[in-house]
């Protein structure tokens, strides 16, 4: 299994994966150690390997609850995606699928774009993710209202723009191409945010 860094493309299934691959040992651990611990003590449960598999099923847990917020969304491949790999090339940064996680939600956006000055988003309107037009708008401003947040706590003067069009999100780039000076800024503020991403 190739191994990706957050907001890589591809990210969002690898980590599924890994999840979901993670759980699946650790149980299987958990279950041979019960039953090795079930033939070494005469078929007697209350012995020290039941006490090692139970310590085993306890990161499954944690792993299980961060697959389950994953599960829903799922990575752009189309030719869109394409279009704004072409775009974004040498004027900042495209990061792919972040799912970020507050104490109260979890959003999920399919595109950002991170330039000098300017932050801007793409969450397409699919029937995946939202319900309706006001189930969409809730989840766009509520992922608005977090990252805005987090722009502001970087010092940055702008603000989150959010596009369910992507030809007016790639329309949105800036022209120019930007310095190595504007590029280590605006790799900067993308380190910031993968501690938000799930």
């Amino acid at each position: 299994m190739n191994k990706y860094n957050k907001f890589e493309k591809g990210y969002l299934n690898y980590r599924k994966r890994k999840l979901f691959l993670n759980v699946a040992l650790n149980v299987l651990a958990a279950v041979v150690i019960f039953i090795i611990g079930l033939f070494l003590n005469k078929m007697q449960a209350k012995n020290i390997f039941s006490v090692l598999a139970l310590l085993f099923v306890l990161p499954v847990g944690r792993s299980l609850a961060t697959f389950f917020i994953l599960m829903p969304y799922k990575e752009m491949k189309d030719r869109d995606l394409l279009k704004a790999e072409e775009s974004i090339e040498g004027k900042g940064i495209l990061l792919y699928s972040p799912v970020f996680t507050s104490s109260e939600h979890v959003m999920h956006l399919d595109l950002i774009a991170v330039f000098k000055g300017r932050v801007i988003a793409y969450k397409g309107k699919d029937g995946t993710t939202a319900r309706n037009e006001y189930d969409y708008k809730k989840r766009v401003d509520t992922a608005k209202a977090y990252i805005d947040k987090h722009i502001k706590n970087q010092g940055r003067g702008d603000n989150l723009v959010v596009f369910d069009d992507m030809e007016k999100f790639v329309r949105a780039f800036p022209e120019k191409k930007a310095s190595e000076t504007d590029m280590d800024e605006i790799k900067s503020f993308t380190e910031s945010m993968k501690y938000f991403i799930v």
